[in-house]
């Protein structure tokens, strides 16, 4: 979306993201994949290098998506020198979810939604020993995913492993007590831009 802006030469046109990065906000929008992820670490980056940026917002409204891609946005979060203030607005679903509950602060919406599962295969095709390997493979991704959930709420393994087992939607509230979430939020700009 476009709208003018008065500068010392007139009026010129800009992107209201482009207005938006500028003070620190970042979207994280739509399925989660290598272009996402890339697009959002090189605007992490870019205010990474702007002093009077304090802090980075992150606005999630997200079903998940790819593990792998999920994962190396998660750690440019985590190695981020600013504070990274995450917020659902709308979902933060399966991967979304991991990148949400990674931040410094995290708020979420009055009707938003959080879910948390297991990772789901991809591919399941091949012969007897590819699969196997894939079982494998997918068994060290949910104990990763595992741990990164224990260290962001608290709870114990057995407990996430139970609350994982199954495509767990949670409420506002109930994020909260998870502790996936901090606080609910009711006007995310006004509030976020005078923290």
């Amino acid at each position: 979306m476009k709208y003018l802006e008065k500068s010392h030469n007139g009026y010129q046109e800009m992107d209201i993201k482009t207005k938006m990065l500028d003070q620190g906000f970042i979207y994280l929008v739509g399925t989660i994949d290598t272009n996402l992820a890339t697009d959002i670490t090189e605007q992490i980056m870019y205010l990474e290098s702007k002093e009077r940026i304090q802090k980075i917002v992150l606005l999630i409204n997200s079903p998940g998506g790819s593990v792998s891609d999920g994962l190396f946005l998660y750690d440019q979060l985590l190695h981020t020198a600013k504070p990274v203030i995450t917020v659902c607005m709308g979902k933060a679903m399966s991967m979304a979810a991991i990148i949400f509950a990674a931040g410094n602060k995290r708020y979420i919406l009055p009707h938003s939604k959080v879910m948390i599962h297991e990772p789901l295969i991809e591919q399941t095709g091949g012969n007897a020993t590819s699969i196997s390997k894939t079982a494998e493979s997918i068994q060290d991704v949910k104990q990763e995913l595992v741990n990164i959930l224990v260290e962001h709420t608290k709870k114990t393994k057995k407990q996430i492993e139970k609350a994982i087992s199954f495509d767990n939607v949670m409420n506002a509230k109930e994020s909260i007590a998870f502790g996936l979430c901090d606080e609910i939020l009711m006007n995310p700009i006004l509030s976020l831009t005078g923290e």
